[in-house]
């Protein structure tokens, strides 16, 4: 892959840029964003990913391979924070100043490339957090300095920086190439993770015994469903391959979506089946993701497990309910929504799920935050009735949820973008990799079932692990 000098001819053109840039907010007497992009030659964008994370930068990585569309951003030019309820609201008044006069060189424009912001949110702002999702606040989004976009045999580049009237643009451009240099460099890999020690963070019969407990509530009526989770830790003798760890995953899972969001040592990454949505050219799509069986040795089985999946009323139940719940939260901002009848199978690599595909027309004015905010939680991670069963998760789960089973993604300047339900999931941190797996819990529902497939959905991240 061409070096960045080679890209933007020399220094003093991408210096050239940013001083217009410059100019610009000295007549408009505030910051502003600058944005460049061109088209380069195609990289590997894993490796790209695993030089930012092993130089310790804040890098974010996206991609699902049938789709042929992956994002890789490395560095901060600008990190929007934002605590509490209103952390959508926020982020969207923030993004829509730094837009306002920003200078943006785009000449392809092709969805995904130019600026764009990137990053996630927790599962519950109210939850107390605790220091293992230390870096990874109520809301984070990232602009990064460098950002590629891979679209079909397409790849480009594009710089971001937020800079003022007294900037150095110099500067600005040597630390723009030094850090595109240094992910197109060869990097070294000695290390496997060697053996895996596997450690439950809360006993497996206080996590049955809790299940049990919600089941019987919900069977006598005080909640239609919650969603319970468990996390698990593994510790490696060797530092985890983030990079390897991905590629595992793309290539286990290539209908799924793979991200990864790095702050400095640690790495939160999975390979989700559950898009929450996406909106592009007004077009907005989603999946209903609720009920789970294993996947069968043979077609046989196979097919046998999935015709009981099909027309299983526990999970048939549970599924219907997300399936009402994202349909009540499209009408609130699209001007038209279509639900089919059925649902279907979606058969991954160890698991199978009902999926029923949604998709919506957007209303003017609104954009991708209105319908995160609209859709998070769903009840296939929350449960019914919404505050409710978010209220029993908070006081009987003893988990930290942190980013698990919430939104990550990204948007652009449009409010456009994709984003995914974090599941399948991971943080890694060194050696160690914190685990997270939930299930949805009913009235009929069997604590030791329910362990089993908590235990199901851990195995995705455990075999890339293993694998690294």
């Amino acid at each position: 892959m061409a070096i960045a000098t080679e890209i933007f001819t020399s220094t003093t053109e991408l210096e050239n840029i940013f001083s217009r840039g410059v100019r610009q907010a000295a007549e408009l007497g505030k910051s502003i964003l600058v944005s460049y992009t061109v088209p380069i030659e195609a990289a590997n964008p894993i490796e790209l990913f695993g030089r930012a994370h092993q130089r310790n930068q804040t890098a974010f990585f996206w991609s699902r391979p049938d789709s042929n569309f992956t994002l890789v951003g490395a560095g901060s030019a600008f990190e929007i924070i934002t605590e509490g309820e209103s952390r959508f609201e926020t982020a969207a008044r923030e993004w829509r100043e730094l837009l306002q006069d920003a200078l943006i060189i785009n000449e392809d424009d092709i969805w995904g490339s130019g600026p764009a912001l990137m990053g996630g949110y927790s599962f519950d702002p109210l939850y107390k957090r605790t220091s293992l999702w230390k870096g990874y606040p109520d809301g984070l989004l990232i602009l990064p300095k460098v950002q590629l976009t891979f679209s079909g045999e397409r790849c480009y580049l594009t710089a971001n920086v937020h800079l003022n009237a007294n900037t150095d643009t110099w500067d600005k451009a040597e630390d723009i190439i030094q850090l595109y240099n240094a992910l197109v460099q060869p990097a070294h890999r000695d290390y496997e993770p060697g053996k895996l020690k596997f450690e439950e963070l809360l006993p497996a019969r206080t996590w049955k015994t809790i299940v049990e407990t919600t089941a019987e509530d919900i069977a006598n009526g005080k909640f239609k469903k919650v969603v319970l989770a468990r996390a698990a830790r593994v510790t490696a003798e060797n530092k985890i391959d983030v990079a390897r760890m991905l590629s595992r995953l793309e290539a286990s899972y290539p209908t799924a979506i793979t991200y990864a969001i790095s702050r400095g040592e640690q790495c939160f990454a999975g390979a989700t089946p559950e898009r929450l949505v996406r909106l592009q050219g007004g077009l907005v799509q989603t999946m209903a993701l609720a009920g789970s069986m294993a996947r069968g040795v043979t077609q046989e089985e196979d097919n046998r497990l999935g015709d009981s999946l099909m027309n299983s009323g526990k999970d048939r139940s549970e599924h219907a309910i997300v399936v009402g719940m994202i349909k009540e939260a499209f009408e609130k901002v699209c001007s038209e929504v279509n639900v089919p009848e059925m649902p279907q199978l979606l058969k991954l690599k160890n698991v199978q799920h009902l999926l029923t595909p949604v998709i919506g027309r957007l209303a003017a004015d609104k954009s991708i935050l209105q319908l995160v905010e609209q859709l998070h939680p769903t009840p296939a991670v929350g449960g019914l009735p919404g505050r409710e069963a978010i209220a029993a998760i908070r006081e009987r789960e003893q988990l930290d949820r942190g980013w698990y089973a919430a939104p990550v993604g990204w948007l652009d300047r449009r409010f456009e973008g994709e984003f995914a339900v974090a599941l399948r999931c991971a943080l890694v941190n060194g050696k160690e990799a914190t685990l997270f797996a939930g299930c949805g819990i009913m009235g009929d529902s069997n604590p030791d079932s329910e362990y089993a497939e908590s235990n199901l959905k851990m195995r995705v991240m455990l075999s890339a692990i293993e694998n690294s």
